[in-house]
């Protein structure tokens, strides 16, 4: 491994390492907790039942570095779609360990925070984040990989004015939105085409 690198598992949200110097890390306090994540039942908790279809496995990856002045921490540029249409743009910023800022933009830049976020929710901002050099390739990239998906979210970081792939994320969270723009999204999803579980499966345990 070199010297600095992330840790993570794909089986949940939020499970993260990041390790900057690999001669100070706790490895046995590491094992410990990435088993600990590979054993999470995350897709019953929080109903993203997805989840509970993945083979279970350690990711490990190259840091990335943040070179604006506009976050504290890693910008996230995240796509949303609808069958291969991207609607808008929620732009996470200014990370901590317990809390994060939200704006959001259409697919034009403008900022629609005040319509489409609650304004009293903690993740509220209404920053106006510049746009990323990349946003155009960010939006063709994430037509072509949300094609026949009811709906998706293609997460990017610009490193270095290039646009970097994070991930899909097929339950957006946050429960930050306005009831009027939860409402305008679901409308986008017709729920006759969608293949319903009669029994969803259910989980062993609890974790």
């Amino acid at each position: 491994m070199p010297n600095s690198f992330v840790l993570k598992t794909n089986n949940a949200c939020g499970q993260m390492i990041l390790v900057k110097d690999k001669n100070k890390l706790n490895i046995p306090k590491t094992i410990n907790k990435l088993n600990n994540w590979l054993a999470s039942k995350y897709g019953y908790r929080d109903a993203q039942f997805h989840y509970t279809k993945i083979k279970p496995c350690i990711i490990a990856e190259k840091i990335l570095e943040n070179e604006d002045d506009e976050s504290t921490t890693l910008i996230d540029y995240k796509v949303w779609c609808f069958n291969g249409k991207p609607e808008s743009i929620i732009v996470v910023h200014s990370r901590t360990q317990n809390s994060l800022l939200i704006t959001f933009f259409d697919l034009e830049w403008n900022n629609i925070s005040n319509y489409a976020i609650d304004n009293h929710n903690k993740r509220y901002s209404n920053i106006d984040i510049p746009k990323p050099h990349s946003l155009s390739d960010m939006i063709k990239i994430a037509e072509k990989l949300s094609q026949g998906i009811p709906q998706v979210r293609v997460d990017f970081y610009e490193i270095n004015r290039k646009a970097v792939f994070g991930e899909m994320t097929f339950t957006t969270g946050f429960g930050a939105l306005s009831s009027d723009y939860y409402n305008y999204l679901g409308d986008k999803i017709d729920l006759s085409k969608i293949k319903k579980l009669e029994k969803p499966l259910q989980p062993l345990d609890w974790a």
